[in-house]
């Protein structure tokens, strides 16, 4: 059995909602078919479809404010999220990597081999990173995202002088 994202489990759940408005309207619509000839209780039938109907209606309007606030919880609540995507994406860790002075710890964020790679290949690598990162391609998106994008790209220029620095590449 899958997973059930928030998404689908709000839609599931203003289906349901939607649903069972409609079984009491047409439970309504019978029944004020059955007393037609009671005075009143056509209108209190007729006020009641309208109200059911407008239920509905109203929750079928407010799923996707509802959706739109559980993914924006849901990425809150996320650790790491985006943050921690680019980890995985770009070499598989499941856990973010701390950046100290350590070579190793920059050539994998920069996904080389300081020892086998050579100048070319090196810097190939931190322009395929810097073009993802670079914070002008997140200029639309979320305030989130754009200081996510800055911060790795900021850690990926790191990481290359930390490495030009190491093997001597103008």
């Amino acid at each position: 059995m899958t997973k059930q994202t928030t998404k689908d489990k709000i839609i599931t759940d203003v289906a349901n909602y939607v649903l069972g408005r409609l079984k009491v309207i047409v439970i309504m619509i019978v029944l004020s078919i059955l007393v037609k000839n009671h005075p009143g209780w056509d209108t209190f039938f007729v006020v009641m479809i309208i109200l059911q109907s407008v239920l509905a209606v109203l929750m079928v309007l407010g799923a996707p404010k509802k959706i739109l606030e559980a993914e924006k919880k849901e990425r809150e609540n996320k650790s790491g999220g985006f943050y921690e995507d680019f980890y995985k994406k770009s070499y598989g860790q499941h856990k973010k990597v701390s950046f100290g002075n350590d070579i190793s710890t920059s050539a994998k964020l920069l996904g080389i081999n300081v020892i086998q790679d050579d100048e070319n290949t090196i810097k190939k690598k931190y322009r395929q990173l810097a073009m993802k990162w670079h914070p002008d391609k997140f200029a639309t998106d979320t305030l989130e995202n754009q200081e996510i994008a800055k911060r790795n790209f900021q850690k990926v220029n790191s990481a290359y002088n930390k490495i030009k620095e190491y093997k001597n590449i103008k």
